[in-house]
C-alpha cells in the first residue's frame, strides 16, 4: 500500500518547494497536484514537484479531457514523466464542480466555414452566439462586442441588430457588433458619403454596400481584394494602405476599411495624413464602441480621428 498527500494549486512556488521536501522526507509515496480553474497550472506544478524530489511519484488530481485537449494532456504528462524518470501519474476524471459550464476547449461564436458563399457567411452568427455570450457573462463584462464585419452585415440591418440583442440578453452586458459600431462611428464623424475598402469578393461587397445604404450612407466606391476568409490575415499592411488609397474618392467624407481579420490599425494615421479625411477600420470602430458601452472615457492615442472625438461627436482639443 502506498500513501500520498494532495496539494491544491493555490500555493506559490516557494511554498510548494517546502511542502514537496516535507512530503518526501516524511516517507510518503505520492504527491498529488490539483487541477482547478484559476489556480496555478497543474503540469507546471507537477514539473516543479518532480524537480524538487527524487523518489515520490507525482500525479494530477484530477485533470479532465474537456477544457484541455486530450492530445495536449498526453504530451504534457509524457514530458513530466520523461523529466522525472518515470514518476508521473496521470489522474483523469470529470473535473471539479463547474467545469461542465466551460464547454468546448476552444470557445468561438462563429462556425468554421470553407465554402465562403453568401449563405455560409450568413451562418457566422449562428446558434453559438447565445451560449458563448452566456460564458462571457460569468465574468460580468462591462461590454461585449461581436467582432466580425461580414458576419454582422451579410443578412442586413435587422439581423445585425438581432445579434446585439441576443448577446445582450445572454451576457447581461451592453453589446454591439462590428457593423453596428461601423454605423455609429460614421455617424459620429458626421459622414454622409463613404468610400469602402475590403478584402472581400464582389458578392460580399454588394451586401456591405446595401447595408450602408439602408443605414443612410451613400457609398461612393467599394473596392475589394477578392479574398476568402482564411487568407485575409496574411495581407501585408502595405497592401492594405495601397488598397485604401485606390478605394478613396474625392467626394467621400470618410474612408472605411472592412474586416476584423484585416490588419489595418497601423495604417489609419498615415492614411488620414495623406487623404486629409477620417479613416475608420473594423477593429478600431469595434473597440471604440465597446469602450463607450463600458463607460471608459480615456482616449488612446494613435488610432485616428475617431478616438479623438468627445462622446458628443465633437473633435477633442488637446490640452496645451
Amino acid at each position: 500500500m502506498e500513501f500520498g498527500i494532495g496539494l491544491m494549486g493555490e500555493h506559490p512556488a516557494q511554498r510548494m518547494r517546502a511542502l514537496c521536501h516535507l512530503i518526501e522526507s516524511s516517507g510518503f509515496d505520492q504527491i498529488w497536484v490539483s487541477d482547478e480553474r484559476f489556480y496555478r497550472d497543474v503540469f507546471v506544478n507537477m514539473t516543479l514537484a518532480v524537480c524538487l524530489t527524487h523518489r515520490v511519484k507525482v500525479g494530477s488530481m484530477v485533470t479532465d479531457p474537456f477544457v484541455r485537449h486530450p492530445a495536449l494532456t498526453a504530451a504534457a504528462a509524457a514530458s513530466v514523466d520523461e523529466l522525472s524518470g518515470g514518476r508521473c501519474i496521470l489522474g483523469m476524471g470529470a473535473g471539479i464542480s463547474g467545469f461542465q459550464r466551460v464547454r468546448p476547449a476552444i470557445a468561438r461564436t462563429r462556425p468554421l466555414i470553407d465554402d465562403f458563399t453568401v449563405e455560409a457567411y450568413g451562418r457566422l452568427a449562428g446558434e453559438d452566439v447565445e451560449s458563448q455570450a452566456e460564458l462571457l457573462g460569468l465574468i460580468r463584462p462591462s461590454s461585449v462586442a461581436y467582432a466580425c464585419t461580414s458576419g454582422s452585415f451579410i443578412r442586413g440591418v435587422e439581423h445585425d441588430r438581432d445579434i446585439g440583442v441576443r448577446i445582450r440578453r445572454a451576457s447581461g452586458a451592453p453589446a454591439t457588433t462590428t457593423s453596428t459600431a461601423m454605423v455609429n462611428a460614421l455617424r459620429a464623424l458626421d459622414a454622409r458619403r463613404v468610400a469602402v475598402a475590403t478584402p472581400y469578393r464582389d458578392v460580399i461587397n454588394q451586401r456591405l454596400t446595401a447595408f450602408l445604404a439602408t443605414s443612410g450612407f451613400s457609398v461612393e466606391n467599394n473596392m475589394g481584394l477578392g479574398l476568402d476568409d482564411w487568407t485575409i490575415n496574411f495581407v501585408p499592411q502595405s497592401d492594405v494602405y495601397h488598397l485604401a488609397r485606390k478605394a478613396d474618392t474625392a467626394g467621400a467624407d470618410v474612408l472605411f476599411i472592412a474586416c476584423t481579420n484585416l490588419r489595418a490599425l497601423d495604417v489609419i494615421e498615415p492614411l488620414e495624413a495623406d487623404l486629409a479625411k477620417p479613416v475608420v477600420t473594423a477593429n478600431q470602430a469595434t473597440m471604440w464602441e465597446a469602450l463607450k458601452l463600458a463607460g471608459i472615457r480615456e482616449r488612446p492615442q494613435g488610432f485616428g480621428t475617431l478616438f479623438a472625438l468627445h462622446e458628443t461627436g465633437e473633435r477633442a482639443v488637446e490640452d496645451a
